[in-house]
């Protein structure tokens, strides 16, 4: 394996990681509508 495959596997790891982390927010926090988000910045 060379040295670039060992990082680029090493990134997709890191990506998998962050990816349960965030769904593991949302499962316990939830989700906040856009539509709340454009107003929150008036952007509605």
């Amino acid at each position: 394996m060379s040295e670039q495959s060992a990082v680029e596997m090493a990134e997709d790891l890191a990506d998998v990681e962050a990816a349960r982390a965030a769904r593991a927010e949302i499962a316990e926090e939830g989700t906040i509508p856009w539509d709340q988000v454009k107003a929150d910045l008036d952007l509605a």
